[in-house]
């Protein structure tokens, strides 16, 4: 636990987030919407097509971080991402940067980008312009599959995750393109491409964040990493009680409090949030997040007991239906939604991906927004039988030529679910889950998993 209250102070302007209304504890909505006109005339500039020559445009979804646009030409076609500038630049260049690097350094299929920017002149905000993949994604297409064909698609992507899990980092943060020289004797390159730079995680940008003197990484050590992202949340729930005419009450009834956490009356849009804690609710409320976001801090020199020098690597956390795509056979053609992925221990990465890992309302599985209608549709025709086969046999897969991945998964049940505890205290249903977890690691419970309590 940190020694002192953590205090971070304001200490540069908030950078200019145009077109964005930001609701507190949830992701910030369009306010001004992107105008088809616009779109067509950056598309053909870039493109290099004339007028008259084929540019259909046209919006393919409105999601919590982005909008995205399809783009057909004669020749291919391709999606326009217009992105949110929740956090102007850096997250732009992270998400371009990684996805550069899995196509520079493995066989894992993203999309190619053609041309991104920061400069907002043409439509108003940040863009990135790129491929689209041929196919459907999982959610959508594995309705209709065999389980042979769902079983190539977990091979597959155990091929994929085998890839990521070799190449290493020195550090936990998000991937950032640099340049590099050739050493002037050898010829080869003096330093890597890509580097590891400062997170661009959710909670460091969420409502004022970038404005304040707060740690962001490259962190050289988990504890560093996670005591600081805690940090942050009790930052708010002190702000919280700050603002509140009432104070929290050391001796308030924890079980009350847990209850009225979990029972708040959220509103319907923000019930998955996994930031609705970081501005909403009571002091009472905030108070009793507070404490039990310091009983989580002392733990971690516990769990993770004398810190080895661990090994970082890239890790997708949101591979759910929807970022997978397959064509008709089962082969996967690609994967997408690669922002806000971070480099992580190799304990982390080493876990199901996380549409086998989920089930409704299930902490364990939580990396990424709940389960949508058309995965919720999957899972509701998928046996357990079916489910735990699948698992076997991308665990299968993916220890034919990373043997210990067993290990190393069975090893960090209690590392992965402190990663889990820090990752959803501030999502409105989850404290009295955490709380369990962390009565049962004071107890001295030696495979004490947050996902089955």
């Amino acid at each position: 636990m940190s020694s002192q209250e953590p205090e971070f102070r304001r200490v540069r302007p908030m950078p200019l987030r145009r077109g964005l209304r930001w609701e507190p504890g949830c992701w910030p909505a369009f306010t001004v919407g992107v105008e088809e006109n616009r779109v067509d005339e950056l598309c053909r500039m870039i493109l290099s097509i004339p007028q008259g020559g084929k540019c259909e445009c046209a919006k393919l979804d409105y999601g919590t971080r982005s909008q995205l646009w399809s783009v057909d030409t004669d020749d291919a076609r391709y999606v326009l991402k217009v992105l949110k500038a929740v956090f102007p630049v850096q997250k732009l260049e992270n998400e371009v940067a990684t996805m550069q690097f899995i196509a520079d350094r493995t066989s894992i299929p993203v999309p190619e980008v053609i041309a991104y920017s920061a400069y907002t002149a043409t439509i108003g905000f940040e863009w990135i312009l790129m491929t689209r993949i041929p196919g459907k994604d999982l959610g959508r297409a594995g309705i209709n599959m065999s389980i042979e064909q769902k079983s190539r698609v977990v091979r597959e992507l155990a091929s994929y995750q085998r890839e990521l899990l070799q190449i290493t980092f020195p550090s936990i943060g998000s991937l950032m393109a640099s340049h590099y020289d050739q050493d002037s004797v050898s010829g080869a390159p003096a330093y890597s491409r890509y580097d590891v730079g400062p997170s661009c995680s959710t909670d460091y940008f969420l409502l004022n964040h970038l404005s304040l003197n707060m740690p962001r990484g490259p962190f050289n050590s988990v504890s560093e990493w996670l005591s600081t992202t805690l940090d942050i949340f009790i930052h708010a729930q002190t702000g919280i009680m700050k603002r509140s005419l009432s104070s929290y009450s050391p001796g308030i009834n924890d079980l009350m409090c847990q209850k009225s956490v979990a029972d708040a009356d959220v509103d319907e849009d923000d019930k998955d949030s996994l930031y609705w804690g970081y501005s909403r609710g009571s002091a009472d409320e905030a108070g009793y997040r507070k404490t039990l976001t310091q009983e989580i801090q002392s733990l971690i020199p516990t769990i993770l007991q004398e810190e080895r020098s661990e090994n970082m690597v890239l890790y997708h956390h949101d591979l759910n239906t929807g970022n997978i795509m397959v064509d008709e056979a089962g082969g996967i053609t690609g994967i997408i939604d690669w922002e806000l992925t971070l480099t992580v221990p190799l304990w982390q990465a080493c876990q199901l991906p996380l549409f086998l890992r989920r089930r409704p309302g299930d902490i364990s599985a939580n990396g990424g927004d709940e389960a949508g209608p058309i995965e919720q549709e999957y899972w509701e025709r998928l046996t357990v039988g079916e489910r735990d086969f699948l698992s076997r046999e991308y665990t299968e897969a993916i220890k034919a030529s990373f043997p210990e991945w067993t290990t190393i998964q069975k090893d960090n049940v209690r590392n992965r679910s402190l990663v889990n505890a820090v990752a959803t205290i501030g999502a409105p249903d989850t404290v009295p889950a955490i709380a369990r977890w962390v009565k049962s690691v004071k107890q001295g419970q030696p495979d004490s998993n947050l996902g089955q309590l």
